[in-house]
């Protein structure tokens, strides 16, 4: 800019110059022009009144004009020069910028917590690796519980079960993107704080897989994958769910976490977004009455593999863009035999599924879900588990819950904190149905109602608390108040 200044000065100096030139010429033409008839009339007079430049004739003057003029000129041009020059290394400066930050975002390992959302159906943090160019992405979750139990059972008996308080798990994602369309991705942690013999604690790995993706509408996966069912098997981080613990519909029916060795595809067109994978199948040798089919999960380690299982999801959303909410209209299913070629054992083939639906708009949230299973053979199975036939593995199982939250917090437009008041409702019988003449065990048929309160300070922290009420037909169940912490980053 200074430069630039500097030359329209002098470009209006030279004009001036210009126009000076040609008046000092016709000044010293016409001086001679007096000169000459002064002396043709021969008047002394005349003579000493004629004008006489100092030095310099009339065109020695002019010529030293137009020779600076032609200087000026030269020197106009030269500038001209350099400010094209600067810029010129002006665009090329800001070109280097804009490559380096861009390098920088590539290699950067950290996504800022404001841009961080799910990604293929998985918690934010857990998509971190999706959203960088290339290079390492490390994550992580965790969550500590405190449990305070009633001394009496709904019977009124004495419950004798102890207070607890544990970290319940902490983990940790390990991701590399090798490059546009390959990355890998994984979970890694410890649940219940301490692995040792007779601590009850796991050290477990929960998912690590390869993941290829060419386009948008497809691509392709195969490891140790979580088995996309419910709402919570994919995304469990503790802000995606209300409450301290997960419902207890997606820990027996649907029995979050579960994963196995496995290979598919996923993808989406417009809403819809789905998965689909082949995985190892449930072991039936670990079903029992109460938990149903969550003992049966083999999750990777050393698993058998006699049988396999398909398992698959599609998720629509109508309103996606319409500014009216985020509406979640999804299925999801299972279906494979979990006999594996075990003595004793049928076939077993199990047939599961689920429907599951959310809203949210604002600070209002819902969300419900109805889950089923069909096991065929369960009457074997059950002789085969206990030949006693004390035990009873359910034919069918199903469970629903509802839920229903509200930020209160979210009627100032300002504020970055949550504070969610929420109430929970479920119902499940892991033994809706069972084979003649086997018992059936009042715990499996269990109502929950959860009611209570999180508050999270920044978007990565969030501190709950709630009351969990259970009944069942035998008057057996306890009821608990609990607190609990958790975060993400």
């Amino acid at each position: 800019m200074r430069t630039q200044c500097y030359v329209s000065l002098i470009g209006a100096f030279v004009a001036m110059l210009g126009t000076a030139v040609p008046a000092a010429a016709g000044d010293g033409t016409r001086a001679a022009e007096q000169s000459a008839a002064a002396a043709e009339s021969g008047s002394p007079a005349a003579a000493e009144s004629a004008p006489t430049p100092a030095g310099l004739s009339a065109p020695e003057d002019a010529e030293a004009l137009r020779r600076r003029i032609q200087a000026l000129e030269e020197e106009i041009a030269r500038l001209k020069q350099e400010t094209a020059d600067a810029a010129g290394i002006e665009k090329r400066l800001a070109a280097l910028e804009a490559e380096l930050g861009r390098l920088r975002q590539e290699r950067s390992p950290s996504v800022p917590a404001d841009q961080l959302h799910s990604v293929n159906g998985f918690s934010p943090s857990a998509s971190r690796v999706f959203l960088i160019k290339r290079g390492l992405a490390f994550g992580g979750y965790g969550s500590a519980l405190y449990e305070r139990f009633t001394e009496n059972r709904d019977n009124d008996t004495p419950a004798n079960v102890p207070d607890r308080a544990s970290l319940t798990e902490a983990f940790v994602y390990v991701g590399y993107r090798f490059d546009d369309r390959v990355l890998f991705n994984s979970s890694f942690g410890i649940e219940d704080a301490l692995v040792e013999n007779g601590t009850g604690g796991d050290a477990t790995l929960e998912f690590a897989y390869i993941d290829f993706r060419q386009r948008k509408e497809i691509g392709w996966r195969g490891g140790l994958v979580l088995l996309p069912v419910g709402w919570l098997n994919e995304r469990h981080e503790p802000g995606d769910y209300l409450g301290t613990m997960r419902p207890v519909v997606e820990q027996r029916i649907l029995p979050s976490t579960w994963r196995g060795i496995g290979a598919g595809a996923y993808g989406e067109a417009g809403p819809v977004e789905w998965r689909g994978y082949v995985v190892e199948s449930l072991a039936a040798a670990g079903f029992t009455p109460v938990e149903g089919i969550a003992g049966g999960r083999q999750q990777g380690s050393n698993s058998m593999a006699d049988d396999m299982a398909l398992t698959a999801r599609v998720d629509w959303r109508p309103l996606r863009g319409k500014g009216i909410g985020d509406l979640v209209l999804g299925a999801s299913g299972y279906v494979g035999r979990t006999g594996q070629a075990q003595p004793g054992f049928p076939d077993g083939r199990l047939t599961l599924w689920d429907a599951h639906a959310e809203y949210r708009w604002r600070g209002f949230q819902v969300r419900a879900l109805y889950a089923s299973g069909i096991l065929a053979g369960a009457g074997e199975i059950s002789l085969a588990i206990d030949p006693a036939g004390l035990t009873a593995i359910g034919e069918k199982m199903d469970g629903l819950y509802a839920e229903i939250g509200y930020d209160v917090l979210s009627t100032w437009p300002k504020s970055k904190q949550d504070l969610i008041v929420f109430c929970r409702f479920e119902n499940l019988n892991t033994q809706k149905e069972v084979a003649s003449g086997l018992p059936t065990d009042p715990l499996a048929d269990v109502t929950v109602k959860t009611c209570g309160v999180q508050y999270a300070p920044i978007k990565q922290v969030v501190i709950k608390a709630d009351a969990t009420n259970f009944d069942d037909p035998g008057q057996q169940s306890v009821d608990q108040v609990n607190l609990g912490l958790g975060w993400n980053f």
